[in-house]
């Protein structure tokens, strides 16, 4: 069997015409204009991709995350605003312990809907995993992506008739069973009990063109950022979208991404050659030299769906080889 970077080459080689797919992960209809399909990551996470028609039934469960997903990442009592006034204190035999002062000297936020004890220990959850003051001031720092990772909820309010294409830790997880908005801010706490296996969500529009369909707002659920799991997802995300519109939707032959991030750039243009992808107004090798000395920003992004499937149907393989390998390479003691 070839070692896993071998395999992770060979598969990243195949199209899609030469490749046998596998029809476990192919999507699948599970109810009126709802699809699934499941994968796993290279860390062994079984993660469920879902593409679901918004509809009169669910417009407000999901308005209701998307609000609350962009207030808590950019307001007062939100996941931003305790990760930028957590702080550590060095204890005498070596151990670090975290606190939090906020702008005002408080140490306690009731509105994050904690108890003085769970306030604490998240706190100390943020601080262990570096979402600290020192990290909201750095470049790139982890708090400060924190509000990057969730940038793209400004543009993925929901509209009747799109899609919201989304991925959950859980194949039991459905925007229906939440609660709808009643225009009331969520505490963090209440926000991590309704939507915690939720990692990752765009706003999808297969009826854009006749023969394109149109993406807009991916961001990450700010749990899923402070938890750090399920890591490099989004491009699976959005080529899970296309393995869906291959299979249900064959008139629709790109799929244009609007307004994708410069880290998001980076991953296409590794991705996808120029029979693949075209970006508004450059050519790749621009695309290429404006990311790489970081003057590109965001740009819109064409991309053939047969490509995107084929991609998706790559990184199930690839993380599932990774797996197996890693797996039969452990030892076992009794």
């Amino acid at each position: 069997m070839p070692k896993t970077r071998e395999m992770k080459q060979m598969l990243k080689g195949l199209t899609k015409e030469h490749s046998l797919v596998d029809d476990g992960i192919k999507p699948r209809l599970i109810e009126e204009n709802n699809y699934i399909s499941e994968s796993v990551t290279k860390n062994g996470e079984a993660i469920y991709f879902r593409m679901d028609l918004i509809t009169d039934d669910n417009i407000w469960q999901w308005s209701r995350y998307q609000r609350n997903s962009e207030f808590l990442t950019r307001q007062t009592e939100g996941f931003s605003y305790l990760a930028q006034h957590t702080y550590v204190r060095h204890q005498k035999n070596g151990a670090e312990e975290y606190y939090f002062k906020g702008k005002n000297g408080e140490t306690y936020v009731p509105k994050s809907g904690f108890n003085e004890e769970e306030f604490d220990q998240f706190i100390n959850f943020l601080g262990q995993h570096g979402f600290t003051a020192d990290s909201f001031i750095e470049y790139n720092g982890k708090a400060s992506v924190l509000v990057m990772n969730s940038s793209g909820s400004q543009q993925a309010a929901p509209e009747l008739g799109k899609y919201m294409v989304y991925a959950t830790k859980t194949p039991d997880f459905r925007i229906e069973n939440c609660p709808v908005d009643d225009n009331k801010r969520v505490s963090v706490k209440d926000f991590m009990k309704d939507y915690g296996d939720l990692l990752m969500s765009v706003k999808s529009n297969p009826s854009y063109k006749s023969d394109s369909s149109y993406q807009i707002g991916i961001f990450r659920n700010p749990c899923s950022v402070i938890n750090e799991d399920y890591k490099n997802i989004s491009m699976a995300m959005h080529s899970f979208t296309g393995a869906v519109l291959e299979q249900f939707f064959p008139s629709k032959k790109t799929m244009f991404i609007d307004s994708a991030l410069q880290h998001m750039l980076r991953i296409m243009l590794k991705a996808f050659g120029e029979e693949d992808l075209a970006l508004r107004g450059m050519s790749l090798e621009e695309a290429r030299h404006a990311v790489q000395t970081g003057t590109l920003e965001f740009a819109g992004v064409t991309i053939k769906v047969s490509s995107l499937a084929a991609q998706y149907y790559d990184f199930h393989r690839a993380n599932s080889s990774f797996v197996n390998d890693e797996s039969s390479q452990q030892t076992h003691t009794i």
